[in-house]
């Protein structure tokens, strides 16, 4: 498991991380997130704007989590291609295991088309694994996204939440039917359907 962590300061990440590295793979920092809430906390994609911050928060976790827990993080594309390569390439020199770049400028919302081309052209600049993500709404676009960007690996955000089967090789499940899985499951569980997001098979 992944812990993702939205956050504009490194010794209240580094707290957070002490307080879950024993039951994570990895701690992942949210540098992505183009809300309003997110941004005006100073976390999200406002830490984009601030490279030191940004090197500030991973160094911090790296040099101080053990080494079998991952540092990652999740960026979106800035103002320009070059401008977001120069920001891969510090994020690599912080030690992280792997980064995520999201195919869209922090202004472009999820019905703007990602840029996958633009993801490309990250994972070219960098030595380290870079997890694309950006329009992934069907499990053959795991691979595409990766052929595409040559990206080590893919992520998805709305194709999974919207029906969580987009991760099974057969498919689909009817939006419904998966609805009544997720709600089974909540009844066996006896967990509210109004706080749970995710239902792993």
């Amino acid at each position: 498991m992944v812990l993702q962590l939205g956050t504009g300061e490194a010794g209240r990440a580094m707290k957070c991380a002490e307080l879950a590295c024993k039951d994570v793979k990895a701690i992942d920092i949210n540098m992505g997130c183009p809300l309003k809430f997110s941004i005006s906390s100073g976390a999200g994609a406002a830490l984009l704007k601030k490279p030191d911050t940004i090197r500030d928060i991973l160094t911090t976790l790296r040099r101080n989590l053990p080494s079998e827990v991952g540092v990652t993080c999740k960026i979106r594309l800035l103002d320009s291609v070059k401008e977001t390569i120069e920001l891969a390439q510090a994020i690599e020199k912080t030690g992280v295991s792997a980064f995520a770049v999201h195919g869209r400028y922090v202004h472009q919302r999820p019905r703007d088309p990602a840029h996958w081309d633009a993801i490309k052209q990250v994972v070219e600049s960098v030595s380290c694994p870079v997890i694309a993500n950006g329009d992934v709404f069907v499990y053959e676009d795991f691979e595409r996204i990766r052929e595409s960007t040559g990206a080590a690996a893919a992520m998805a955000a709305r194709g999974a939440m919207w029906n969580q089967s987009i991760f099974s090789k057969d498919g689909l499940i009817p939006p419904r039917e998966n609805l009544m899985k997720l709600m089974t499951k909540c009844l066996e569980w006896d967990h509210s359907v109004k706080n749970t997001k995710y239902l792993a098979r």
